[in-house]
């Protein structure tokens, strides 16, 4: 839906809703020491709080790796996650985080 289509209000109270849903997910995945979900979800959240404040402007290449890390989180769920595939796709989103500022 943050792809296209939504007005700047939708797109807000879209980001916010994702925002709280990660938060959410976050939490769970510590409470039953899911440290690879909890750290996926940081980066997320570490994203969304600067799209919320408008330090960051979304592009095809985030959207890319917020689908990849998105993707990541249900196999992880279900077995051993992999901890490198972990720390690399934290890595994606911190950099991409970055390179999106402004």
């Amino acid at each position: 839906a943050l792809e296209g289509g939504l007005s700047e209000d939708e797109s807000k109270q879209k980001v916010e809703t994702i925002f709280r849903e990660a938060h959410s997910l976050k939490g769970a995945a510590r409470a039953v020491g899911q440290q690879g979900i909890e750290k996926i979800c940081q980066a997320l959240e570490n994203i969304l709080a600067a799209w919320k404040q408008n330090r960051l402007q979304p592009s095809p290449q985030l959207f890319d790796t917020l689908h990849a890390a998105l993707d990541m989180i249900g196999p992880a769920i279900s077995s051993a996650p992999d901890q490198h595939a972990i720390s690399a796709i934290s890595q994606r989103l911190e950099e991409d985080k970055i390179k999106h500022l402004q």
